[in-house]
């Protein structure tokens, strides 16, 4: 889960209460052991790792490179668009 940055503070701390109180049904458990519930995460020391390995393999967690890859799909969305209708419709076969 996560919370919005702009959340009222009361409202924060009711959503963070309700889901690390939230036991996991029989399922869940059985799925995720040994965890039987969510745990408190943080961005910041929880994905240090993570954010470093990103950044090494030229893939980082940043706005920049969110941006650019915004820009990639948009360029391709509109590459696929323009193809699909250059492409030559297929001749009926009798």
């Amino acid at each position: 889960y996560s919370i919005a940055y702009d959340l009222k503070p009361e409202l924060a701390t009711k959503i963070k209460a309700c889901f690390l109180g939230f036991k996991f049904h029989d399922a869940f458990k059985k799925e995720y052991a040994p965890a039987d519930r969510f745990v408190a995460i943080s961005y910041k020391d929880t994905w240090k790792s993570i954010r470093e390995v990103a950044e090494k393999s030229g893939t980082p967690y940043n706005k920049a490179a969110y941006e650019a890859q915004v820009k990639r799909d948009a360029e391709g969305a509109v590459k696929k668009a323009a193809e699909k209708t250059a492409a030559p419709a297929t001749p009926k076969t009798p």
